[in-house]
């Protein structure tokens, strides 16, 4: 944990709902206080504790905006929590870009299909989700791809 970087870390602590708002000065004193290997020295940097509550939604939005200052991997108001899938989204816009190339060049509705079907395929990576050809089929048939 000492090797996190302090202006990467964020210090969170859930079911706030459940620490009276005055007690929670006392516990941060109380846990920065605490000596041996298992308290971090992250928390004795300028490093602010977040107080989440799912119950009540506290600290939800103070969450999302100390992401956004913390982070590499924001595009707008979307959070990328991994290279990996700011990779993805360099793919997709490359693919599409390429797309969109065919097009003005009139190239054949084929190629651009296919440039647009590898797209979707990454999206669908990204989310998680099924790849599911049928609908994908459906989307792309005028294009007769394959034949």
């Amino acid at each position: 944990l000492d090797k996190l970087d302090p202006s990467k870390t964020i210090i969170a602590f859930s079911k706030s709902d459940q620490l009276p708002v005055s007690k929670r000065p006392i516990f941060w004193k109380r846990l920065k206080g605490l000596k041996g290997s298992l308290v971090p020295s992250f928390l004795n940097s300028e490093n602010k504790a977040l107080y989440l509550s799912s119950q009540t939604g506290e600290g939800m939005e103070e969450l999302k905006q100390t992401f956004h200052k913390k982070s590499d991997f924001f595009v707008g108001d979307i959070f990328l929590s991994s290279s990996r899938q700011v990779e993805a989204l360099e793919k997709v816009n490359r693919l599409l870009l390429q797309a969109e190339k065919l097009l003005k060049e009139q190239a054949s509705p084929e190629l651009t299909a296919f440039e647009l079907q590898s797209a979707l395929y990454v999206l669908y990576e990204l989310l998680g989700k099924e790849y599911n050809e049928e609908v994908i089929e459906e989307i792309f048939k005028e294009f007769c791809l394959g034949k």
